[in-house]
């Protein structure tokens, strides 16, 4: 399945992204705006005018994209844009058993990863929030729960799509809580900065 991302590179082109960037612990978001085949690279314009050339299926661990139909933000490697849908249903016919755009995590998996997150990320900014200290700053921004928050959220509402989960409490719990998080770290990065 990460080959096939290779051939249809260029389905990709204009979907909106984010891509996490671990030395702030935070997301910047841009946009696909084309596709070389032969380096097998994804430009992203990223929005205040900043550019690069990534390897998505490479680096696919830091990037979500804007699901078409969901408008909502999924992990990369449950994207699967028209073309390479078509291309998959065709293969499902030919080989039934074939697995290959199933997801490995069960949702039970998915709802205590983001759990254990939550719970990771509230012990965490409460210590910020206690010591003020430089030491749990930085503890909260290696911690990468930024983008284990927004991965989990997204797993969750994807494996649940289509059941107007984004209102469930637990939902909404995950959703303040990437929030503050968010909002501390780059209120504490423009002090530091």
């Amino acid at each position: 399945d990460e080959l096939l991302k290779y051939v249809f590179g260029s389905c990709f082109v204009g979907l909106r992204c984010l891509i996490y960037w671990p030395d702030v612990g935070l997301y910047k978001s841009g946009s696909i705006s084309s596709y070389d085949d032969r380096m097998r690279l994804w430009q992203i314009n990223y929005d205040g005018d900043d550019n690069e050339w990534l390897d998505l299926v490479k680096d696919q661990d830091r990037v979500m994209v804007m699901d078409e139909n969901e408008m909502d933000w999924i992990p990369y490697h449950y994207c699967r844009p028209l073309s390479l849908t078509r291309y998959l249903e065709r293969r499902k016919n030919l080989e039934p058993s074939n697995s290959t755009w199933t997801p490995q995590e069960s949702n039970e998996q998915i709802s205590s990863d983001s759990w254990y997150c939550s719970y990771l990320a509230r012990g965490l900014l409460d210590e910020c929030y206690h010591t003020q200290s430089h030491e749990a700053f930085h503890k909260l921004r290696e911690a990468h729960l930024v983008r284990a928050l927004t991965l989990s959220i997204a797993k969750v509402k994807y494996m649940h799509r289509g059941f107007n989960i984004g209102e469930t409490n637990e939902i909404k719990h995950f959703e303040r809580l990437l929030l503050e998080v968010e909002e501390f770290l780059r209120l504490n990065l423009a002090d530091s900065g």
